[in-house]
């Protein structure tokens, strides 16, 4: 029993435990992908998220497609309200990437994405439920526990070096797994959305391997280098092989990353299989950042010996050693040293204070250093023998820094090198006056609390309040994961063909809420056979018509279709509107149409007198025979408005 106790708990930690630095990147990619989505919605805030729009807060809310829909932005207007919620929810962003008050922070950054992408449910994709779906489990997780500010000004209260000799120490890095049903939630999900997707695809495009051709074909989602490659022509045969090859990569990716046998060595390769899927599928179609959601989920699957090995090797790459010497008794410098000495994280600074009698590094003076006392830190960089002083000292020690190694050259730019090197100076004269006023030591004058802290005690009371909420949050994050999985099974085809059941109510209302779908059929079961576009006729008072879209006269050739650049958003909206469910939708589009609206190709000036928006459907070429060009299937009137009416 001694020998399989062990032995049992790894296997359980491939399904339960995750390495903390693993979760720290995982955070800062979260947040990075959040940020890039709010950026990337802001040229469209008017357009998408206000009631100068196409979708007004107001029927927003009146009308709502599913009838269960939360979003902060139902209580703004304008475009200028929208613009300061997302001004304010960017920093909120970046508040949790760095890691500051990450709970607290991790808790707003879910609720303003969920307010952003419940806003206008016409934009919504799979990268946004993906998206969704891990913020929920971030809720969860110590996501603050490495790489972040919380762990830094955490490990500066427990441990209060005193002098340069404390800093050459050991450091002791957390590397305690992190034990949570939450990271179990997340490989769960992985499993879902794969799982399904796989199992789903059983059209005759994906058994005849063909249906990377049949993607291609979708106008409104093609990248310039999938058109690139669609007006090359792509061979049958390697379409079969990436056909056939996703099939087999969705289908593996969840006994890969719940083996527990050989747990690193599988997780490679299907960290290897999955990144080359997901960014194979953003080089040829625009399905926005679904392929980036699903690729910070993967991180949570890195093993702690690759990001051992990782760390090593970058460490084996690093430019060297740089030896600082600073003031030892001043508070501010060393408190600076410090906190720098726990941003080093490949090692690179070496601590020495002024009249240490240690040996020098060549080309170091220690006359030359004690007569910089007074006024300046120096940086002695190793590998390329050269002595720094103040700001450029500074820049060099920022330089170790992993993201800030191009400090020295920014730091030297004209004008700029100018103003560090004067502020600097200023600090220096002062620094006894800063650091009395940031309660640090001041020329080896002790504070009153200067003493070494004592452990902390914890109580009965607070041992047993700390697990009791341990519990609560295993057993919430259980109730949730078994909701979801809920609706897994009664909105997808492969459990309803064997086992149809409904979701409760109340099931579906908290998916709907919280935006965390669970149907997974992406280009299934059938990749569409069919791309459809719109093409607008707006007529003027002076009796000529002109497409919105393009500034020119409306055009149903086929042969043009591809050059009208949907993008994402609008991608999604033109394939949205002209379903039934969307129909009300409509009215709002010709409200929108009639406004001097600075998106659409409209002289300023312009007077609508009428509207028609025609949505043209195609039947794509069928690459089995050959086929180069799409044949027209059908048309028909979305909208009709006129000036009379």
């Amino acid at each position: 029993m001694s020998e399989a106790g062990p032995a049992q708990r790894r296997r359980l930690d491939t399904w339960i435990a995750a390495d903390p630095r693993a979760l720290g990147l995982f955070r800062v990619a979260l947040a990075t992908l959040a940020l890039v989505d709010l950026l990337r919605r802001w040229p469209w805030i008017s357009t998408f998220y206000s009631n100068e729009g196409v979708f007004s807060n107001h029927f927003g809310l009146f009308e709502p497609v599913n009838g269960w829909s939360f979003s902060l932005l139902w209580s703004l207007s304008r475009p200028a309200e929208v613009q300061v919620f997302f001004g304010l929810g960017a920093a909120v962003l970046v508040a949790f990437g760095l890691g500051f008050r990450t709970r607290l922070t991790g808790f707003l950054g879910w609720l303003v994405m969920l307010s952003i992408h419940a806003r206008n449910p016409l934009l919504e994709n799979g990268g946004d439920v993906i998206q969704q779906l891990w913020w929920l489990w971030a809720q969860a997780l110590p996501l603050g526990r490495r790489f972040s500010v919380d762990a830094v000004l955490a490990d500066l209260r427990s441990r209060p070096e005193r002098g340069p000799e404390a800093l050459a120490a050991p450091r002791v890095r957390d590397r305690a797994p992190v034990r949570r049903l939450a990271v179990t939630a997340i490989l769960v999900q992985l499993a879902v959305v794969y799982v399904f997707n796989a199992l789903h695809k059983g059209g005759a495009a994906w058994r005849d391997g063909v249906a990377i051709s049949y993607v291609l074909e979708m106008d409104k989602f093609v990248t310039p280098f999938g058109l690139w490659l669609r007006d090359l022509g792509l061979p049958l045969s390697l379409d079969r092989v990436l056909t056939w090859g996703t099939l087999v990569v969705e289908g593996a990716a969840p006994l890969l990353v719940f083996s527990p046998w050989r747990t690193a060595v599988c997780r490679r390769v299907v960290l290897a299989a999955l990144v080359g899927l997901h960014l194979g599928i953003a080089l040829v179609v625009d399905v926005g950042l679904f392929s980036y959601s699903m690729l910070v989920g993967l991180l949570v699957l890195l093993p702690a010996v690759d990001l051992d090995r990782l760390a090593a090797w970058a460490r084996a790459r690093t430019p060297g050693l740089l030896f600082v010497y600073y003031d030892a008794d001043c508070g501010i410098c060393h408190g600076t040293a410090r906190l720098f000495d726990r941003l080093d994280v490949l090692d690179r600074l070496v601590w020495v204070g002024y009249g240490e009698s240690i040996p020098l590094p060549p080309g170091v003076d220690r006359a030359a250093l004690e007569a910089r006392r007074a006024h300046e830190l120096v940086v002695y960089d190793e590998r390329r023998g050269m002595v720094s002083g103040g700001a450029a000292a500074c820049l060099r020690l920022a330089s170790a820094i992993p993201g800030l190694g191009l400090a020295p050259f920014v730091g030297g730019l004209p004008g700029l090198r100018g103003l560090l090197d004067a502020g600097y100076r200023r600090l220096a004269a002062h620094r006894v006056q800063v650091s009395i006023y940031l309660g640090l030591p001041a020329c080896g004058l002790p504070r009153a609390d200067d003493a070494a802290p004592e452990a902390p005690t914890v109580s009965g009371v607070d041992a047993a309040w700390r697990r009791g909420r341990a519990l609560t949050r295993e057993l919430l994050t259980l109730a949730i994961l078994i909701v979801l999985l809920v609706e897994a099974g009664s909105v997808n085809t492969a459990v309803r063909s064997v086992a149809p059941y409904d979701a409760p109510r109340w099931v579906r209302a908290f998916i709907a809420y919280t935006r965390t779908f669970q149907s997974w059929s992406m280009f299934a079961p059938e990749v569409p056979l069919d791309d459809n576009r719109f093409v607008v006729d707006v007529t003027l008072s002076d009796g000529t018509h002109v497409d919105p879209q393009t500034g020119r006269l409306p055009d149903f050739d086929l042969e043009t279709a591809g050059t009208i650049d949907y993008g994402q958003f609008w991608g999604s909206y033109v394939m949205r509107l002209p379903q039934e469910r969307y129909k009300a939708y409509r009215g709002e589009l010709a409200r929108w149409l009639r406004k001097p609206v600075q998106r659409l190709e409209l002289p300023p000036d312009a007077e609508v007198r009428a509207i028609e928006v025609w949505n043209l459907t195609d039947r794509s070429p069928n690459p089995r025979t050959g086929e180069r060009a799409p044949t027209e299937k059908d048309r028909s009137v979305l909208v009709r408005w006129s000036a009379k009416d």
